[in-house]
């Protein structure tokens, strides 16, 4: 990794790469980098303080020159989804529960509004939050597998339900679009781009389950996505398991474009 050294606390859920700076930075998520790359957000956790949930902390890091500072807010477990031009959009984090409300920070003088007090937020494209309001879940046990996905416009605080599962399926948000909408994938193998309320456009059916924590990408080729191969996927002890990369675009389908030995967390890009 090019000098300074940066920190990001995320393990190995990062680095993600900034193409504007030309280097790896430990972000986690491609979308907590600033819009002129020139910085990224991360959650510290006082890991001094005890407890199941410690309280956190936000910090941004310069990536030029690996300074990081404190970014204070209100709440005691903020979690940062996005970085727009509008400032850094950032959840509470509940102990074994979905997230819940959605404030945005500006990160030069760390002051707050908030948009709403409710509702668990994951990604924000096109003047919209994506994520789902209330608890309709699939299985009550486990709070992070809603049957429900929804829009929660950003200007005006309105939520509209955009689709709801049958039951017993769950539904979870794969990746945004380049054009700002929804990919969602149902009852982990069936792949969906949300058009609007109920307008539903069926795109793929995975090979193997494509859980919550797979992290697509979308770049101009398509929606690229890393699993587990086939074989290995049904192996619970295998830790390092060989993995397949997949490419879906609209004019191609869906393809296995690499396979590997090793495990690949994720897919970091976009790519080029």
């Amino acid at each position: 990794m090019a000098r300074p050294a940066l920190d990001g606390g995320y393990g190995d859920l990062g680095p993600v790469w900034d193409w504007q700076r030309h280097r790896w930075v430990p972000a986690g998520n491609p979308q907590v980098v600033s819009p002129d790359g020139s910085a990224y957000v991360y959650t510290e956790a006082d890991y001094n303080v005890g407890g199941a949930m410690p309280p956190d902390r936000l910090r941004i890091v310069s990536v030029s020159t690996g300074a990081d500072r404190l970014l204070p807010t209100s709440g005691n477990n903020d979690y940062p989804i996005a970085w727009t031009k509008d400032g850094i959009y950032i959840v509470g984090l509940n102990f074994e529960a979905s997230t819940s409300g959605l404030r945005v920070i500006n990160p030069a003088t760390g002051a707050e509004h908030l948009i709403t007090a409710s509702g668990s937020w994951i990604a924000i494209s096109s003047g919209a939050a994506w994520g789902f309001e209330g608890f309709a879940y699939t299985n009550h046990n486990y709070p992070d597998l809603p049957q429900r996905f929804d829009r929660l416009d950003l200007a005006t605080g309105k939520v509209t339900n955009w689709y709801l599962a049958p039951h017993p399926d769950n539904v979870h948000l794969a990746a945004v679009d380049l054009a700002g909408r929804p990919i969602v994938v149902v009852d982990e193998y069936h792949v969906f781009r949300l058009l609007g309320p109920s307008q539903v456009q069926p795109l793929f059916d995975s090979p193997v389950p494509l859980w919550d924590q797979t992290t697509p990408q979308v770049d101009p080729h398509g929606l690229w996505f890393t699993v587990a191969a086939a074989g290995a996927a049904a192996d619970p002890f295998l830790f390092d398991k060989p993995s397949d990369v997949w490419l879906y675009s609209d004019s191609t389908g869906l393809r296995k474009v690499a396979s590997t030995q090793r495990d690949i967390v994720s897919i970091e890009g976009p790519c080029r």
